[in-house]
């Protein structure tokens, strides 16, 4: 029993075993006419040469390839690894917020013919200035020993493909109080003047 449209009902169906429609039994509607099959056909098109006939269907089980799980789990562990040499804070948060871009940028190909650390420190820095964190686009280039317009190069490239170009956190300049907690505590060390240069400075 099949539900027709056209008689607005569940009826009996007939199959054509040669052509694979499905029709209604009452009224003989056409219901479904894909014809799905698990091995491949050829046919010969006007030059005479074989080709195969339909398309390929993906399941929904099988997502997305192995080449490309590996690559996420690299892009993952780079920006894991940045992200415990640099000591950004937000531990897992952070890193699931690079990884995000990291996948969309993944799934946007931008990965191909780019290092992964260049493609995942981009990515971290996207994250770092989204969630205001005290942290400059050099101090990635100087962990990664490379130029900062390398870097600089990649991590516009990677907002225009993402998108974000426009995006406030990207336009805005970044506000310079943000590194006065860390730029004192590395002229400073601990102690009373850190907290009065601190208070001061801000």
């Amino acid at each position: 029993m099949v539900y027709c449209t056209h008689c607005a009902d569940y009826c009996p169906s007939i199959k054509d075993p040669d052509k694979g429609y499905i029709c209604c039994g009452t009224c003989g509607k056409v219901l479904d006419q894909e014809i799905y099959t698990d091995e491949p056909n050829f046919v010969k098109d006007n030059s005479g040469q074989s080709r195969l006939a339909g398309s390929i269907l993906t399941s929904i089980e099988s997502g997305y390839s192995m080449s490309h799980q590996r690559t996420l789990d690299k892009g993952k562990d780079e920006i894991s690894q940045i992200v415990n040499n640099l000591h950004v804070s937000g531990g897992d948060t952070i890193i699931k917020r690079a990884l995000h871009f990291y996948e969309l940028a993944l799934d946007r190909n931008f990965t191909r013919g780019r290092r992964t650390t260049h493609v995942a420190a981009a990515c971290l820095y996207i994250a770092c200035r989204q969630s205001k964190k005290a942290y400059l686009l050099i101090d990635f280039s100087d962990y990664l020993q490379i130029s900062v317009y390398v870097l600089g190069a990649v991590f516009l490239q990677l907002c225009q493909v993402l998108l974000l170009s426009d995006h406030p956190f990207v336009q805005k300049l970044i506000d310079p109080s943000l590194f006065i907690h860390r730029f004192t505590q590395r002229l400073l060390g601990e102690g009373i003047m850190l907290y009065q240069t601190q208070l001061y400075a801000l």
